[in-house]
């Protein structure tokens, strides 16, 4: 009776260690998930204000080359 008690524990205890494993290790993936997103985000922003930055130095080069000539 005891040993069939113990055995019963030891089960739920395993499955419930699996489950909080599983739970963790999404946590996990979805915090990389948020992360790896965050910094894509900040790279396209990153690419389009060095675009738009591009883009207004190259129109005060155009316009300055319209004065010269």
């Amino acid at each position: 009776m005891e040993f069939s008690s113990i055995l019963v524990k030891f089960l739920n205890l395993k499955t419930s260690l699996c489950f909080a494993s599983i739970f963790l290790h999404l946590k996990t993936s979805l915090c990389f998930a948020s992360i790896f997103l965050h910094l894509k985000t900040s790279l396209c922003f990153a690419s389009i204000f060095l675009h738009l930055k591009t883009s207004s130095l190259f129109m005060i080069f155009q316009t300055s080359l319209s004065y010269l000539f």
